[in-house]
């Protein structure tokens, strides 16, 4: 669902967060007469960054969509 976005401190949280926000938008949708997307093959993309000192991270800017 591309309205999902979350993150957390450990593996444990983000998913509980995740489990949480797809909740949340399914429920939206819902009571809002929204179709609710069929199941798909999970899409997975490893992303590796080069770490940069802080005054560099407000221009370090990661983003995805799938294709």
């Amino acid at each position: 669902m591309p309205e999902v976005v979350t993150e957390g401190d450990t593996e444990a949280e983000a998913l509980s967060m995740a489990e949480e926000a797809i909740r949340a938008i399914i429920a939206y949708r819902q009571a809002h007469g929204l179709p609710i997307p069929r199941d798909v093959a999970p899409q997975f993309r490893k992303v590796s960054l080069a770490a940069c000192p802080p005054a560099c991270r407000h221009s370090a800017a990661v983003s995805w969509s799938p294709r």
